[in-house]
């Protein structure tokens, strides 16, 4: 289904598997990206992921911020249930090989 995966990935740097889940997945994935977002938010842990450098300075905007977190599968299990999905591993298996581990995740706002 998703055969040309790693040509696109090849020419492009990256491939957009259309239709890999429905709306109606997406839409409840969202919810639990809102759901992750409000948890570490009132969680008072510092999760702007900001650079806040001399590199960054001139394309920054002054008071903004990137919220994010690390191991998003321990957040929801819907999350974990995506990632482990047979449809995205295929796709993956397509594009790195069959030896694949779960290292960590990552979500960002």
């Amino acid at each position: 289904m998703y055969q040309n995966a790693p040509s696109s990935f090849d020419k492009n740097g990256f491939y957009l598997a259309r239709g890999l889940f429905d709306s109606r997945t997406c839409l409840i994935l969202e919810k639990e990206f809102d759901k992750i977002i409000d948890q570490i938010k009132k969680s008072g842990e510092d999760i702007n992921a900001r650079w806040n450098s001399e590199l960054t300075n001139n394309s920054e905007e002054v008071g903004s911020s990137v919220l994010h977190t690390h191991n998003v599968q321990s957040y929801s299990y819907k999350m974990l249930k995506m990632i482990q999905d047979e449809r995205l591993m295929d796709v993956t298996e397509s594009l790195i090989g069959g030896d694949i581990i779960l290292h960590h995740t990552k979500l960002f706002l």
